[in-house]
């Protein structure tokens, strides 16, 4: 598996259901993970950059809501395919740069 942020979401593709109950659990992950770089004084990376986008990105496609967060959206609009939507809105997000 590639070591990147990149590479760790390529591989919840297949994986998800491994690591991460819901999609909000993966969301407190990627929190974690920045806080962690932070407390390290390490600098974003230009993949953080992209989910703060992504994020900002969701919110005004789906609901324009700032209340939630990305996977709290996503997780109560599409709540018997979180997963698979997720996915397909990254997908359309990177695309649609």
């Amino acid at each position: 598996m590639d070591k990147s942020l990149d590479g760790f979401i390529f591989w919840l593709r297949e994986k998800h259901g491994i690591m991460f109950g819901n999609l909000y659990e993966f969301h407190i992950f990627l929190q974690g993970h920045r806080f962690s770089r932070n407390q390290f004084n390490l600098p974003i990376t230009e993949e953080e950059i992209e989910l703060e986008k992504f994020d900002r990105w969701v919110h005004e496609k789906l609901c324009g809501d700032y209340s939630q967060c990305w996977a709290g959206i996503i997780q109560n609009k599409f709540p018997n395919d979180t997963w698979n939507k997720f996915f397909a809105l990254l997908d359309e997000f990177r695309s649609s740069k």
